[in-house]
């Protein structure tokens, strides 16, 4: 059962989101699959499988999203959305809910490292190369916009799923590094962080870079140093300014990182339509939205600009939710974080040098970073989403139970 999970985390690790689409309904059978041998283990006990008592924001959350059917003009896409969500969405959580432990997220924590060390590398080989590995599969707009930006792709595709992918890898990479006491695997994975975090500042993603600070700042604050926080501030605030002065062959650096440009980007750039768009759906349908997927299909109604289809996203998962499925999906969405996000703080009790602590500070990377992308209508981040959530949920009863993880 633990190699077989290891194969998926390859597979969203590797595998360019085209692909993944392309072979979803095998994806969603092996998940299945997983499910249904997870279940011959529990002895088919379904109550206490799917509809224990602490899991009810997760139900509460799906049957919510279901407004997302009543004013959706393409039923069968929005019909086919919510299915997904739940079979995959839902699938993905109980199994890790009911399969990760104390021991065996370590396992599955050094898979992930090495995955993502391994991605990193391809990546920074693209830099070197200026040419992705996958050249011919990925989709020509994302390939040619970015191999001229020079922000790295790697194995998935787009630079914002690379970075999100990375940032939710980090804590980890960092994790391992900081117990091992066996100088040379030390030192392995010093060289694993360091791969990770280049490829990640490789990337370019403004979101991810800072949800990396965000990590960090979250650490900081945990183990009470909290004038290192301001320092990092100030810090930054300081190079968004100083990265203007470089010449202007460094124009990635200085367009992705330069104070001006960056509120350029926030106020007038196509993320303002999106946010515009996004605010007349809502009042237009502010309780049970425009409908799940119909984002793209009715952006032209509330739009006064007219943009290319591939980037009529909404730019934000919070966005997505509440200009599809109003209040009541909305809602759904943020109780269900909010619900997770105190579990995770129960991680805390693990100690200051347990991975328990560290799948809560990438969790935490994670809901920051999705707030900037449609992340959710991406297969990877979606995958990683469900498995953080169940993985939480399983960890917190492990700390309710008194079982502490080893450091």
């Amino acid at each position: 059962m633990l190699l077989l999970i290891v194969f998926f985390l390859a597979w969203l690790s590797f595998i360019p989101q085209t692909l993944q689409a392309r072979y979803l309904p095998i994806v969603e059978f092996y998940i299945l699959g997983l499910l249904f041998i997870s279940l011959c283990k529990h002895r088919f006990n379904l109550r206490d499988y799917f509809f224990k008592k602490n899991d009810i924001f997760i139900w509460i959350y799906f049957f919510l999203m279901s407004v997302g059917l009543i004013n959706a003009t393409n039923r069968n896409q929005a019909l086919g959305y919510y299915v997904y969500l739940v079979v995959m969405g839902g699938g993905i959580y109980f199994l890790f809910r009911n399969f990760i432990n104390s021991d065996n997220i370590i396992i599955l924590s050094k898979a992930l490292v090495i995955f993502a060390c391994m991605v990193g590398a391809i990546g920074l080989l693209e830099m070197v190369t200026s040419k992705n590995i996958f050249h011919g599969i990925i989709h020509e707009y994302y390939y040619k916009k970015f191999i001229l930006e020079k922000r790295i792709m790697s194995t998935l595709e787009n630079p914002a799923i690379l970075g999100h992918y990375l940032l939710t890898c980090a804590p980890f990479s960092y994790y391992f590094y900081k117990i091992e006491k066996d100088r040379f695997k030390k030192r392995l994975y010093l060289i694993y962080s360091v791969i990770v975090a280049l490829a990640l500042i490789m990337t370019f993603s403004r979101a991810a870079i800072i949800g990396g600070i965000v990590i960090l700042c979250a650490y900081l604050w945990m183990q009470r140093k909290r004038k290192v926080i301001l320092m990092i501030f100030g810090a930054l605030i300081s190079a968004s300014f100083l990265v203007l002065l470089l010449p202007k062959d460094c124009y990635v650096i200085r367009y992705r990182f330069g104070i001006i440009y960056i509120l350029d980007y926030i106020f007038n750039s196509h993320r303002t339509i999106h946010y515009l768009v996004s605010l007349n759906m809502f009042k237009e349908h502010p309780f049970f939205g425009i409908g799940l997927l119909q984002y793209r299909e009715s952006f032209s109604q509330y739009a006064s600009v007219s943009l290319p289809f591939i980037i009529r996203v909404p730019e934000s998962s919070y966005l997505m939710h509440i200009a599809e499925t109003g209040i009541f999906g909305f809602s759904g969405f943020i109780f269900m974080l909010v619900w997770l996000f105190n579990k995770g703080r129960m991680l805390i009790k693990g100690g200051s040098s347990s991975i328990f602590l560290f799948v809560f500070l990438s969790f935490i990377g994670f809901i920051f970073n999705m707030g900037t992308y449609d992340a959710l209508l991406w297969h990877t981040p979606f995958y990683l989403f469900w498995i953080l959530a169940g993985t939480i949920s399983a960890l917190k009863d492990q700390v309710c139970n008194g079982y502490l993880p080893r450091t």
